[in-house]
């Protein structure tokens, strides 16, 4: 199920630090769903959620086309 633990999601992060794969998890409220440009829509996620990749940047907002905000996450709780 989507958002169900073990899945995996493309998310634009607002934590305002660089987070890197296998880093500490972020709250999914600190997540939304996003394309590989950055753009993000509908409301944030839920649980807790670990970086697969790097993301870089220091955003503390959502915004559009901020692909360097953007890297894949798992659910794992």
């Amino acid at each position: 199920a989507y958002e169900g633990v073990g899945s995996y999601v493309l998310a634009t992060n607002n934590v305002g630090s660089s987070v890197a794969a296998g880093s500490s998890p972020v709250n999914g409220s600190n997540l939304q769903a996003a394309n590989v440009h950055g753009t993000s829509s509908g409301g944030t996620l839920t649980g807790s959620w670990r970086a697969m990749g790097f993301k870089d940047g220091t955003a503390t907002s959502f915004s559009s086309g901020r692909d360097s905000e953007t890297t894949l996450f798992v659910r794992i709780s």
